[in-house]
């Protein structure tokens, strides 16, 4: 079917040629085709018409989201029959990343800029690759429950950092209070914070886990963390942060990771030895209209060890779906 799409095109762009239409050797990633003024939006607004153009992608009109980024904030867009979507924005300048699925690479554009007032029609177009589907390992922190005790702690991550506060150089070398902060010196920090970006298409499985409405987000999250002891501090981190990009979807899978799990993900090492470590990883994964019969058997939940000096770490991706 590639093939024949391949072929198709082919033509297409060969009968141009000898219709003396211009031929594009490389169609680009992030194509402005049109950029117009709209009165009507006002001068505070401006708005982007996407479309994605891959032939074999529209021609199967299987999917009706897509996951991204606008200047850091995660968004789910929700696509028409002929893959497109709205973007309204204020004017200026930003950052995107798009990820359409585990098919195609992540398509990243940086400083595009969109005036006061104007319509853009952009033309996407993402590259294919089965074998290297990078996602964003978002958020994990990592709160050090000790009296005052002195410890380091190493991160061994599958893929790469794309960000890490305080400042990682090798370990974190400090000081673990009973709230769960960590001093540095005379800096106090609520968590450790990092963030990174890695292959995770080989964790996406629907054998264990749950099916999560929109509408079931919160009361979800609630329920699992307060069976894995989490305290209120805790719980009010996590659900502020994953219970609005889960409620992007109208529905989607849930699979938690547990601690050795946790491994697959990035490796921690903790000197002198907790007495206990606790570590959580969400895989969310948005449930397009392809849906497939998912009877996945409901994961038991560990609770975290509170005695002594102890770890807690969340945190987790948005996998999208593999098309079947």
């Amino acid at each position: 079917m590639k093939a024949l799409l391949q072929l198709l095109l082919g033509c297409f762009l060969s009968w141009n040629a000898l219709a003396g239409i211009p031929v594009v050797e490389s169609l680009p990633t992030f194509h402005v085709r049109k950029d117009s003024l709209t009165t009507e939006l006002g001068n505070n607004k401006s708005l982007m018409h996407l479309r994605i153009t891959n032939i074999e992608f529209t021609s199967q009109n299987v999917q009706q989201e897509i996951q991204g980024t606008v200047n850091g904030v995660w968004k789910t867009f929700k696509m028409n029959r002929w893959s497109e979507f709205d973007l309204e924005v204020e004017p200026g300048a930003y950052t995107f990343e798009f990820f359409l699925n585990s098919n195609y690479r992540k398509l990243h554009i940086e400083n595009h800029k969109i005036e006061a007032s104007h319509t853009q029609w952009i033309d996407l177009l993402f590259e294919s690759d089965e074998e290297h589907y990078p996602v964003m390992v978002k958020k994990p922190v990592i709160y050090t429950y000790g009296n005052d005790q002195a410890c380091t702690i190493a991160l061994q991550p599958k893929g790469t950092f794309t960000f890490t506060y305080p400042n990682y150089q090798d370990s974190w070398k400090g000081t673990a209070h009973k709230d769960g902060s960590f001093s540095i010196g005379s800096a106090n920090f609520p968590y450790l914070f990092w963030e990174g970006e890695q292959d995770l298409s080989a964790l996406l499985s629907f054998e264990s886990g749950f099916v999560v409405r929109k509408e079931e987000v919160i009361s979800f999250l609630e329920t699992k963390l307060n069976e894995m002891g989490f305290n209120q501090k805790e719980k009010t981190d996590f659900i502020t942060f994953w219970g609005p990009i889960m409620s992007q979807s109208n529905e989607g899978f849930a699979r938690f990771l547990f601690t050795e799990e946790y491994d697959a993900i990035a490796k921690m090492d903790v000197q002198p030895k907790p007495e206990g470590v606790f570590r959580l990883y969400l895989l969310w994964t948005p449930l397009v209209n392809q849906r497939i019969d998912i009877a996945p058997k409901a994961q038991v939940m560990p609770r975290v060890n509170r005695n002594g000096f102890h770890i807690l770490e969340w945190g987790g991706s948005v996998v999208p779906m593999k098309e079947l």
